[in-house]
């Protein structure tokens, strides 16, 4: 070997390990982006149903009794009756309002509304609105605030920011929860309010639902660019999607939201984990149900 050769055979080595090093990095810094703190988790979901469907669900002998923790809402969390315009399923860190159309909130047939929220502990951060307006400085947010009349007093249930939006059929949320509510609705003594220690309160005996782990949503293209831009502001990265659709796959905490680019906008499924494994075939008017071993998915037909 001569020493051209020999020279050429060094920089080549140099340039190869220079290359595994800036791969290294690379990948070192993928994964570090990977494991940055997603800021809000998946609180809650609804959607208002036709009346036909709403009713077949509340009524039907086997879906609420065997499958879903489900109430008529707070502060009692009372069983559902025939009365009941809102259908509360409470999973073990994410709950679903599954809404009549005479619902008492006014929502529209069709309108699906997706709410996040964070762990809060006390003292409540005076500095929350200004971490949110530094999250959403791309889109912009406005705040808001939602009390509850507990005991002949108003409480402060939790403060909001939203993206304004009246064009939409898929609204969201972000929220933060104020402990001190928890301690007025049971009379314990609250210093943190967690989706979890929440959610508790309602569960009660033995379902087969145990959570929420995805949603499927398609979305018009207004849609699908501000919701998958809230989604990365919030910390959610994109996973890897193989799908046949165009569209994108996001993990928020377990929760997977699928998004499919689409004419119109409408959730379409929700997927639910299982406690013991099951065949279900269910339908209650548009609404469908199947169980596949220990996964459930819900599927809305057309609303």
């Amino acid at each position: 070997m001569n020493k051209h050769s020999k020279s050429f055979n060094q920089i080549r080595w140099i340039s190869l390990v220079w290359i595994i090093a800036l791969f290294q990095i690379g990948c070192t810094g993928v994964e570090s982006a990977r494991q940055n703190p997603v800021y809000f988790d998946l609180n809650h979901f609804y959607i208002s149903m036709d009346s036909a469907s709403f009713d077949a669900f509340r009524e039907h002998p086997e879906i609420l009794t065997n499958y879903f923790h489900a109430d008529s809402g707070m502060p009692e969390f009372q069983p559902v009756t025939d009365s009941t315009g809102i259908i509360y399923l409470r999973g073990e860190s994410v709950y679903m309002e599954l809404m009549g159309p005479e619902n008492r909130f006014g929502v529209a047939q069709g309108v699906t509304g997706i709410g996040f929220s964070e762990d809060t502990q006390l003292p409540l951060d005076p500095q929350w609105k200004e971490k949110v307006d530094s999250l959403f400085q791309e889109t912009g947010v406005e705040f808001g605030n939602n009390s509850y009349m507990i005991n002949g007093e108003t409480i402060s249930w939790f403060d909001t920011a939203y993206i304004p939006d009246t064009t939409t059929t898929i609204y969201t949320w972000y929220s933060r929860y104020n402990p001190e509510f928890l301690s007025a609705i049971t009379g314990d003594t609250y210093s943190e309010y967690t989706r979890e220690n929440y959610l508790k309160l309602a569960r009660k005996g033995e379902k087969n639902v145990q959570d929420i782990t995805g949603l499927s949503l398609e979305l018009n293209t207004d849609d699908y660019d501000r919701i998958t831009l809230e989604l990365e502001q919030i910390g959610a990265l994109p996973e890897k999607y193989d799908g046949n659709r165009d569209g994108s796959r996001y993990k928020v905490g377990q929760v997977l939201f699928d998004l499919y680019k689409e004419n119109r906008s409408r959730l379409t499924e929700a997927r639910f984990r299982l406690a013991e494994a099951s065949d279900c075939n269910y339908r209650a008017g548009t609404i469908s149900l199947r169980c596949d071993g220990y996964r459930l998915a819900m599927r809305f037909g057309d609303v």
